[in-house]
């Protein structure tokens, strides 16, 4: 999961704000992959399989659409990069 917060209230920011991508590929993010407590604090997360897969990736929040209570819009986006690789096999013991 990753934690999102802003220091005043925003407007507009929805899971179209969020891009995923692994190894320079888009994962799709949909609306319940994202949820707040309220307009400053968001959880975007319960990726499940998609993220499993070896590979780099790249979390990125565009703030272009995002906006506070003034009406003022943000600009940039801020991003997280990442490696993830996979668990090593599970061995089961052999039966008699």
């Amino acid at each position: 999961f990753v934690s999102i917060q802003f220091n005043e209230d925003v407007a507009g920011f929805n899971s179209a704000s969020l891009h995923l991508t692994r190894n320079g590929e888009v994962i799709p993010i949909i609306y319940n992959q994202l949820s707040n407590t309220d307009l400053r604090t968001w959880l975007a997360g319960n990726f499940g399989f998609a993220t499993y897969p070896e590979g780099n990736y790249e979390f990125t929040i565009d703030m272009s659409g995002v906006k506070d209570k003034l009406g003022n819009f943000g600009s940039g986006s801020q991003k997280i990069t990442g490696r993830s690789t996979a668990p090593p096999p599970c061995k089961s013991p052999m039966l008699p």
